[in-house]
């Protein structure tokens, strides 16, 4: 009784910390309640716990993050950075690497992931109502439920997974319908990729094979398929938004979107393309924490208008476009950045190159936060809530995978000859 006191007591202290993630305090920079907490437990779960940082991916990890940091302390330096900008830089990247660890260590099973998620989803829905942005305001699904609504699917479709894989299917084609109807594009196409992969390892690649890892035939067809599959998705989005199926908003940011040259591709995330040129002109060095140069905005639009795009881009500020975790961090911080982010695509395709494995439950939602992370990493900013949310992502991912390839292959060999 006593032992099931203390772990409901642990559960609910677990569900609260990202629960109450909309309470927020300026300080340096802007700092959820969450990052305070974790801050505070920090020391005391790091003294209690330490022995548990041994796997050699949370090393890597931990070196990398160390690696990005001095990669931006020493840009900021070099490019004369404002105090201002460069405390909320070296903490954002100091608050991430301590977020990993702490999550790492007590985020440690299935049940704890859960608890952990279902309060960031009560987070968003108490967000907002009670601390709403100007983007929730006008774009409620996206910026409000949307998430909470979608991660709620992937965990009931984690419990049907292993006897009721349909049922688990269709919980997943619901989500994606349910986010392209709402114009929440990027988390459809997530779960419908994450639908094709499972369909792909659960029909295509299904095997006895005892290999951990996918044979080179196998990852050509993966990668091959949810690649058409992409494409696919993107075309029927396409052919939706244009004709007004999916609402006038959706069909007149299509229309802004597709207007140039490169169609929704290039003008849906056209940051990339300064980000990219910011990068080849200062590959080693970043441009500074925050780093601000109208005239990368100015650029930007003259390269949009050159390519026949009817909107400029609209930048709320004069710091540089990048919309990306991987571009943002390397134009900020230089190659220490990259590096960072650069490590952990290789832990994504890891998972994916991984054999399913039908008894674990959590699959559906492993696939699902590993595409999630790689959209981000390309595709969206890096700040606020993800300081916390991507380093569970990575816990999640390296939780999945069996620290070596071989010695797994090896010993599951060995178990089946003896």
């Amino acid at each position: 009784m006593r032992k099931a006191i203390q772990q409901i007591l642990i559960d609910s202290i677990i569900f609260l910390i990202p629960a109450l993630k909309f309470i927020e305090i300026e300080t340096v920079g802007r700092l959820l309640f969450t990052d305070i907490v974790f801050l505070a437990l920090f020391p005391i779960i790091l003294i209690l716990k330490f022995n548990k940082l041994h796997k050699r991916i949370v090393i890597q990890i931990i070196i990398l993050g160390l690696i990005w940091l001095s990669s931006q302390v020493l840009t900021d330096i070099i490019r004369g950075t404002p105090s201002n900008d460069y405390y909320r830089g070296w903490a954002k990247i100091i608050v991430t690497t301590i977020h990993f660890c702490i999550i790492y260590l007590i985020i440690n099973n299935n049940r704890r992931i859960v608890v952990f998620i279902l309060g960031l989803c009560a987070g968003d829905i108490l967000g907002y109502f009670f601390n709403p942005n100007i983007y929730s305001l006008y774009f409620p699904w996206k910026f409000g439920f949307g998430s909470p609504v979608t991660y709620i699917l992937i965990l009931l479709a984690c419990i049907f997974f292993n006897r009721y894989f349909v049922i688990s299917i269709i919980l997943l084609i619901f989500s994606s319908i349910i986010n392209l109807y709402m114009d929440f594009r990027s988390l459809s196409g997530i779960c419908f990729i994450t639908v094709i992969y499972l369909l792909i390892q659960e029909s295509v690649l299904k095997t006895n094979n005892i290999q951990a890892r996918l044979k080179l035939k196998d990852i050509v067809v993966l990668f091959s398929i949810l690649l058409l599959s992409g494409l696919t998705f993107l075309k029927g989005y396409e052919t939706l938004a244009k004709k007004g199926l999916l609402g006038e908003s959706a069909q007149m940011k299509y229309y802004y979107q597709s207007s140039g040259d490169y169609g929704i591709i290039v003008g849906g995330r056209s940051e990339i393309l300064i980000s990219i040129y910011a990068i080849v002109h200062s590959p080693l060095v970043g441009y500074g924490s925050w780093a601000k140069n109208y005239q990368f905005i100015e650029l930007l639009n003259n390269f949009m208008n050159n390519l026949g795009y009817v909107q400029p881009f609209l930048g709320a500020s004069d710091v540089i476009p990048t919309h990306s975790h991987f571009f943002g961090s390397w134009v900020e911080s230089g190659i220490g950045g990259a590096l960072f982010w650069g490590f952990i695509i290789t832990l994504i395709l890891r998972v994916f190159i991984t054999r399913q494995n039908k008894n674990n439950l959590m699959t559906p939602l492993i696939i699902f936060v590993s595409f999630h992370l790689l959209w981000d990493i390309f595709f969206s900013p890096f700040g606020s809530d993800q300081r916390f949310i991507e380093p569970l992502f990575f816990t999640i991912m390296i939780n999945y995978l069996p620290e070596n390839y071989t010695e797994r292959a090896r010993s599951i060999y060995a178990r089946s000859i003896g």
